[in-house]
This record gives C-alpha cells, structure tokens and sequence, in this order.
C-alpha cells in the first residue's frame, strides 16, 4: 500500500510530494526522499496503478517465502526419515505438540512419508499460485509475460503414449 501526502514548500510555495510505502500491518518499509513535482499532480489513478503493482509484488514475495519454509519442512522430515532408516531401534519417540509417545520405528516412518507427501502437494499448489501471481503482474504492468511459464511435465500416462507412438 502507498501512502501520499503532499508537502508545501513555504518558501517558493511550490508543492512536495513524498511517498510513503507501508506493508499489509501498516508498517512503515521504505520512505522516499522529498521530491519537488514540476507543476504536475499525481494522478489518483496512478497512485492506484502503482499500489497494484506494489500489492501483487508483495503476495509473490509471500508465496516465495511459503514456498521456502515448506520446502525447509520438507527437508527436515526427509532428514528424520533417513535417520530413522538408520537407527536399529524398534520403537522411537515421536513429539507431537508439547506431548512424546513411544511409537513403533514402523509407524513412524509412514507418519513422516505421509507428511512428506502432504508437503510436496502444498509445495505445487503455492508453485502454482505463484506462476498466477507472476501472471497477474505481467497483466497489471502490461507486459508480454514469461513464455513457457504455464508449462507441466507429461504425466506417465503421456510419456508412455509418446513412447508408443515412438516406438521406443
């Protein structure tokens, strides 16, 4: 969100414009300098068109983080299931909350790779709305956009099919 006021120079009554640019709390992030407007005004619309294309910018900054503290979760249950794999234990300990339990080495293992997956589904999901959000910004900006952004992979029925149609 922007925030403008206008400022008057006493001294040569000429009008000052400094811009404030506040996140989604209110609080303040960047403050730009005074700058002196050679008899123009800022349009309402571009105040709107600049706070648009500062609110999309922020939601991708917000998926890119989501995206990276899912993918650290995700790192961190493959890093539990390895040393599971490891360990020569029947039953492990397993906190959930503020609670421990004693569960088979077995179970456990599918509780982590059951998370994992979960995981991996709401890394693509955020992927995906983060290709949206990128959209968005290119529409807002009027730009061509990013070519092969919407792209997927084949999925194993596809591959096979071209593969047959191959020959392969």
């Amino acid at each position: 969100m922007i925030e403008t006021f206008d400022l008057i120079n006493k001294q040569q009554d000429q009008p000052w414009v400094q811009l404030k640019l506040l996140d989604n709390h209110g609080v303040r992030i960047q403050q730009t300098q005074k700058h002196r407007m050679f008899n123009t005004k800022i349009d309402e619309q571009e105040i709107n068109f600049i706070a648009e294309i500062e609110e999309a910018g922020e939601k991708i900054l917000n998926d890119k983080r989501e995206i990276v503290a899912v993918c650290q979760q995700q790192n961190w249950f493959r890093e539990s299931v390895c040393s599971l794999q490891k360990s020569e234990e029947e039953k492990i300990f397993m906190s959930f909350g503020i609670s421990m339990f004693k569960i088979p080495k077995k179970n456990a293992l599918k509780f982590l790779n059951k998370g994992n997956e979960e995981l991996k589904e709401q890394e693509m999901d955020l992927r995906k709305n983060l290709k949206d959000s990128v959209m968005v910004l290119s529409q807002i900006e009027d730009s061509p956009g990013m070519k092969g952004l919407n792209l997927n992979p084949l999925s194993s029925e596809e591959r096979k099919a071209i593969s047959d149609l191959i020959g392969d």
